[in-house]
């Protein structure tokens, strides 16, 4: 009698034999193993089988591996058939296939036809019955030949370049003479330079309203300068890929401190405005003397291979400190002060003026730093009170601004100094953990790209915290500060 439907079954008698009738695999972890081990030993036994297949040399799919070259999954019909080999040879041969991959690229079919070419070339099939070998197989001399059975490795995803001389037309060259051959006269040029405009891409980077405030030039005269500007100086999109590729090229200048290096993801990062805010004796104007060394050394040595330029509002320069530095790094201590161009600022006009001289020296000689020490200590006392609070916060974002077009035009590491105050709010509390505020407001937070917190440790160790980065995670590292500088607290011991 069968059984209708969702009702109970009857006489469900279950006997105590009942694992003859029901198959179970609780060993199966035990199995896998086992089988792992067996091909193992398998592989051994047969010679000189490589013990992987082959596979394609492919790109990652996301923009944070897309630099980076791995195995793929298998070779495309397309490669196979530009390389002359078979799909039903290729799988005898320990290539992987892959049907449904496709190429999308010149660049990445011709890699992988290069490496199934040199993998056919370097094979060796050794016949199954050496007294009948069919086509293809090894006879004679080859079959006693060295063999090995480790597989291609991945290509270099990088293309080095040798060091070379610099050229004569490449130290020659004028950004300038491309604006004079379309157009441009020699008169307006000198007045793009008098206003502190003195490379092409800071000509393409100002806007039209700062042009035409320039006494001799027109709105139309403008119009044609910045139209001929943007032609040399790429402003359009770029990929990802691209930008990618040329933020994997930038130099870190090292500050001294393994420990702060490793914080900072290898140092002071070029291209961009790190700022460091801290109360008095935190190390700030330490970190600025130290930095202004470091950044004259070879990149091997973690250096930016420049010169430095310091503007100093406090008064806390001091060339003795520098030479300390360079004594410990093995450096000549007359030429690290000569390397050094340094300026007092007096008020935050003149803190502004001396940006346009600091750009006309940077196009006239290599520079890979740039110290403001400190960057908001005049604009405490030239705008006092909250009537000046909106041209004071005008005044300090045109500042900054210009430091960051300097950053991109020249490539340098701009690194600025800042106080703090203390927070009202926070002092009232009973449970407050920091009630000391970096100064300039948002202004000063939108403009800094790494922001770098410093206070006071035990003895001479400070203590750093990243405090806003737009890619190293929050953490803390100590320093200590030694008579050759900045260093790591078990230098002092």
């Amino acid at each position: 009698m069968g059984f209708a439907h969702n009702n109970v079954l009857h006489k469900n008698h279950f006997r105590k034999d009942w694992q003859r009738r029901v198959r179970t695999w609780f060993d199966q972890p035990g199995r896998k193993q086992r089988r792992r081990t067996a091909r193992r030993s398998k592989a051994s036994l047969l010679g000189a089988r490589p013990l992987k297949h082959l596979r394609p040399a492919v790109r990652g799919q996301t923009i944070r591996y897309s630099s980076k070259i791995r195995e793929g999954r298998g070779f495309t019909l397309t490669e196979l058939k530009a390389a002359g080999v078979g799909r039903k040879k290729a799988l005898g041969l320990g290539i992987v296939v892959d049907h449904r991959r496709r190429n999308l690229s010149e660049e990445g079919r011709d890699l992988n036809v290069a490496r199934l070419k040199e993998y056919v070339e370097r094979l060796l099939v050794f016949p199954r019955k050496a007294s009948k070998p069919k086509k293809g197989d090894c006879t004679g001399d080859d079959l006693k030949a060295e063999t090995t059975r480790t597989q291609l490795v991945l290509p270099d995803p990088y293309v080095h370049e040798k060091p070379r001389k610099i050229t004569d037309e490449e130290r020659n060259f004028k950004a300038y003479r491309a604006l004079r051959d379309v157009g441009i006269s020699p008169q307006d040029i000198k007045k793009l330079q008098e206003a502190g405009l003195h490379t092409v891409e800071a000509v393409a980077y100002t806007p039209k309203k700062t042009l035409c405030a320039i006494k001799g030039i027109s709105e139309a005269k403008a119009d044609k300068i910045i139209s001929e500007a943007q032609k040399i100086v790429p402003l359009g999109f770029q990929s990802a890929t691209e930008i990618h590729m040329r933020r994997s090229e930038l130099v870190c200048i090292t500050t001294g401190s393994k420990q702060l290096d490793t914080l900072l993801g290898g140092g002071i990062e070029t291209g961009s405005i790190t700022e460091l805010f801290g109360e008095f004796r935190t190390g700030k104007s330490q970190i600025c003397h130290t930095l202004a060394v470091t950044c004259q050394l070879p990149t091997s040595m973690g250096g930016g291979e420049g010169k430095c330029l310091y503007i100093d509002t406090e008064g806390t320069f001091r060339p003795v400190r520098l030479l300390a530095v360079a004594e410990r790094y093995g450096l000549n201590g007359e030429e690290v002060l000569d390397n050094v161009a340094y300026a007092r600022a007096y008020n935050a006009d003149h803190q502004q003026q001396l940006l346009l001289t600091a750009s006309a020296l940077m196009a006239e000689s290599r520079f890979a730093l740039l110290i403001v020490d400190s960057c908001t200590a005049l604009y405490r006392t030239d705008f006092n009170g909250r009537g000046e609070l909106s041209a004071r916060q005008g005044h300090l974002g045109k500042f900054l601004r210009t430091l960051l077009r300097l950053a991109d035009e020249y490539g340098i590491a701009v690194v600025v100094t800042n106080q703090v105050m203390s927070s009202p709010d926070a002092a009232g509390a009973m449970f407050a953990g920091n009630d000391k505020k970096p100064i300039g407001g948002n202004i000063m937070a939108h403009a800094s790209t790494t922001r770098l917190q410093l206070r006071k440790g035990r003895g001479n160790t400070r203590i750093c915290k990243i405090y806003d980065s737009p890619c190293l995670p929050e953490s803390e590292a100590q320093f200590a500060i030694l008579a050759s500088g900045i260093g790591d607290p078990e230098e002092e011991e």
